[in-house]
């Protein structure tokens, strides 16, 4: 058989089709005012189409009521946004549909709020002056995975197969009702084909937002092959053809004369075909066939309708006294034939080989009009289902034979998407490698495990996108509530890697809330990592607030934050100097944390201890003091409070009180007594440095009104210096008391442990039996420095019997060293009872 009398058997069976179905065709204007899916069913499809007032319609005449239109519509304002800020919004919009939709039961509905927040920002940033391609191709991507999962899930969570005795009761089904069974008792062709209904429901928002331009802009509501027809009418036209043309207007003219239409007629006919491949490509089989009568080629209308199933309503119709019009072809398998022999026709344009391979699924027409991956996936899953449900349908019924390439098509979905790995263009081979393509193949491959692993390699990556992960934790989230899966460990490296994402937005009600998803250690460890960047007073009560909202181990968080803070390695400049450094206030700034609740506060006591312990060891007294004054006045008493210790005689009773809290309480006062006395030998120190100025002596030459005024500022010295005597000598005694409680604290000395103590913790007694040896043999120092100076030298030497005594033992804290200084001083004091004529000793000698 020719090419020509294939065409024309070819048409003969589509006017015998359609002319046996007239209320079809006189029903198709009727029918674009509907949403159609590209499914083999009307309803099949889990996406609504919303249909356009005027479908398709560009022409330049104007209809009935289009010019009040153009005159009455409003424009609509929307508020301008910088990317950044519309993008940075879906942190706190998912995180507010998350906590409005807490129940497993509403988890369909928070995947259609995520998907429909996405097409907000979507909106707004294609509408502003901000647009940014990049950004705005992320956020489809994104909403496009959104509406994949949901789509997939409530398939294979939902199935909603039909049971055997509801298939039985179908009376003489039509080819319509037979897909409908195929479809309904495999759950496998079910997902395929909403796999094609989501990427057409893809395709059609994204040539909504392209606004490509479409045939309508270049023609009029016209008879097809206008110019042609012009030429063929008026041989002297000014516009004629560069070629020689077909002489006859019927649609196998081209082919039978082999002979191109006019060149303007053929630029025209790319556009349209383009444009229908479009519609197709988008599911809307009614625009496209509107197209063709747009552009007044009926014909071609005629067969794209020739693809619809055969359906006889007429036969469960269940008001018998009605007619209701027939759908669809009941040649279909003729119709699938020839249209198949078209497609594989060389003289054909390949859009239109390519349109009607989509229709009867030769992928070997379709593939080389798909440019892109969604374009290459739609074709492969497209021409998968087409081959699988007709072999199904055959089963039932007979049909005209397919040539065996149709039958070959025996790809899985795991070679679909090899094929698109190693599609020979390099474009689509690296849009696989994307990670949201990787996300919805994996989806579609149903593979949870895989995908969390993959996610969790992205996200540990230095340079991964915020809002890449920002999806990838979601996607954990929503997985987990659909009762999915996977490893524990990657799903939890996702989510912290997302928590730490958020804690640069610094707000603590995100932070919390994507904190609880994970275990109770990752919780301490990554919200006390958090804290420990918040300084303001008020932003670290709005985080303990936060935290306690989604029910953290607050208390146990915030102890981490002290330690953290306070083992944190110091710069070795700033640690060898005295003054207080920025990194030694934010250590001490730490300890606002734990003060916060009274229940922690003998945990208070305990971290600012060792804080202390660290300061005094580096000499850093100021650093100690403030970090001591953190404290609140009343710790101590509400501390003994809490544990219900009773005072008896101005003596307290430990034994109620855990050992850990009596060691904390006690080193806590051990380090209030030393730096009393530290802070009262800075005072003397100062006052003994204030000492009134010596008068020089008056010269004998001088007048009498000078020894008067020298008599004057005598006097006036003496007063200062009685004044001054009696203040060093207040402080001397203050000192002395001071440094004797610190020297000589009870119960077993200073930063000693009660007895029968164990130590848990052997770094600390460490440390505090460093800074025994470090501050004792000082402070007997400072104490006899001050004694000395102020002549109270039989008291000097009393102290090294101080040093001595088997009571407290002090001498134990001396080295070889400490020792002979201590002596050396001893004896220049025993030297100045001797120039006072006194033994060594202080007592007077005998004459």
């Amino acid at each position: 058989m020719n090419s020509s009398s294939l065409f024309k058997s070819s048409f003969r069976g589509l006017d015998d089709t359609l002319s046996s179905l007239p209320s079809s065709v006189q029903a198709s204007h009727a029918r674009r005012e509907k949403a159609l899916a590209s499914s083999f069913l009307n309803d099949s499809d889990v996406y609504s189409h919303r249909p356009s007032k005027y479908l398709n319609d560009l022409s330049i005449t104007i209809n009935q009521n289009e010019m009040s239109e153009l005159f009455d519509s409003t424009v609509a304002t929307t508020t301008t946004k910088q990317p950044d800020t519309v993008c940075d919004s879906l942190f706190r919009e998912f995180q507010e549909i998350l906590e409005s939709h807490s129940s497993s039961g509403q988890i369909f509905q928070t995947i259609s709020d995520l998907e429909q927040n996405c097409t907000n920002a979507i909106e707004i940033l294609s509408e502003n002056k901000f647009n940014s391609s990049a950004e705005l191709s992320r956020l489809e991507l994104e909403r496009n995975t959104w509406r994949l999962l949901n789509a997939l899930y409530q398939n294979r969570l939902n199935p909603d197969n039909m049971d055997e005795d509801e298939a039985m009761n179908l009376f003489s089904p039509s080819d319509r009702d037979t897909v409908a069974l195929i479809l309904n008792n495999s759950n496998r062709l079910r997902e395929w084909q909403l796999v094609i209904d989501w990427l057409e429901k893809c395709a059609a928002d994204q040539s909504k937002r392209a606004m490509q331009p479409m045939v309508g802009h270049f023609l009029d509501k016209t008879v097809g092959w206008e110019n042609t027809l012009y030429q063929l009418q008026n041989t002297q036209i000014t516009y004629q053809s560069s070629r020689p043309i077909i002489t006859e207007l019927d649609p196998d003219a081209p082919a039978r004369q082999k002979k191109p239409l006019h060149d303007l007629d053929a630029e025209d006919e790319t556009r349209l075909f383009e444009q229908i491949l479009a519609e197709i490509r988008c599911g809307r089989l009614d625009s496209a066939q509107s197209l063709c009568y747009h552009c007044g080629q009926p014909w071609r209308a005629a067969i794209l309708e020739g693809w619809r199933l055969y359906h006889d309503p007429n036969y469960t119709a269940a008001d018998s006294s009605e007619l209701y019009p027939i759908e669809g072809n009941p040649n279909r398998g003729i119709w699938k034939l020839c249209a198949y022999r078209l497609s594989e026709e060389s003289k054909c344009s390949p859009i239109w080989r390519g349109i009607l391979g989509a229709l009867c699924g030769n992928i070997r027409a379709l593939l080389p009009v798909c440019k892109q991956w969604e374009d290459l996936l739609w074709a492969y899953v497209k021409v998968l289902v087409d081959v699988q449900v007709e072999k199904e349908l055959r089963s039932y019924s007979t049909a005209a034979p397919m040539p065996p390439a149709y039958w070959n098509y025996q790809l899985s979905m795991d070679e679909i998407f090899q094929e698109l790995s190693g599609n020979p263009d390099f474009k689509i081979r690296n849009e696989a490698q994307k990670p949201s393509r990787i996300i919805q193949q994996l989806l579609i491959l149903n593979r949870p495990s895989e995908l969390m692993s993959t996610m969790a390699q992205w996200v540990t990556q230095e340079a991964c996108d915020p809002h890449l992960i920002r999806t990838a934790a979601h996607l954990v989230l929503i997985l987990r509530l659909l009762g999915q899966s996977f490893s524990s460990a990657s799903s939890d490296t996702i989510l912290r890697a997302y928590v730490k994402v958020l804690m640069n937005l610094r707000d603590p009600n995100l932070v919390a809330y994507y904190t609880a998803t994970l275990s109770r250690d990752d919780q301490i460890s990554l919200y006390s990592q958090f804290l420990e960047t918040i300084t303001g007073l008020e932003e670290r009560a709005a985080c303990l607030e936060a935290a306690s909202v989604c029910s953290l181990p607050v208390e146990v968080i915030v102890q981490k934050v002290v330690e953290n803070s306070r083992l944190k390695e110091s710069d070795l400049s700033t640690t060898l100097v005295p003054e207080t450094s920025e990194e030694d206030n934010a250590k001490i700034s730490a300890l606002d944390w734990i003060v916060f609740y009274e229940s922690q506060r003998a945990e208070a006591l305990w971290q600012t201890n060792a804080l202390v312990r660290y300061f005094i060891s580096h000499d850093k007294l100021d650093a100690a003091r403030k970090a001591f004054d953190k404290i609140p006045p009343n710790s101590v008493v509400l501390v003994l409070t809490q544990h219900h210790c009773s005072v008896i005689d101005d003596v307290t009773d430990f034994s109620r009180m855990p050992s850990r809290v009596n060691c904390a309480v006690r080193e806590f006062l051990c380090y209030k007594a030393y730096l009393a006395a530290e802070e009262s030998f800075v005072d003397w120190f100062k006052l003994l440095n204030e000492r009134p100025q010596m008068l020089n002596e008056l010269p004998e030459t001088a007048t009498y009104s000078e020894k008067v005024a020298y008599e004057h500022l005598i006097a006036q010295y003496k007063n200062e210096y009685k004044r001054w005597k009696l203040a060093l000598d207040h402080q001397t005694k203050a000192v002395k008391e001071t440094f004797h409680n610190m020297i000589l604290f009870p119960d077993g000395g200073w930063l000693r442990d009660p007895p029968n103590t164990e130590q848990d913790d052997p770094t600390r007694a460490h440390q505090m039996a460093a800074l025994r040896k470090l501050c004792i043999p000082k402070m007997v120092l400072l104490l006899h420095k001050v004694l000395h100076s102020n002549g109270d030298y039989q008291e000097c030497i009393q102290l090294s019997e101080l040093v001595v005594d088997e009571t407290h033992k002090i001498y134990k804290e001396y080295g070889k060293q400490e020792l002979n200084e201590l002596l050396l001083k001893i004896c220049d004091s025993s030297a100045a009872l001797l120039d006072e004529n006194k033994d060594a000793f202080g007592y007077p000698l005998s004459s």
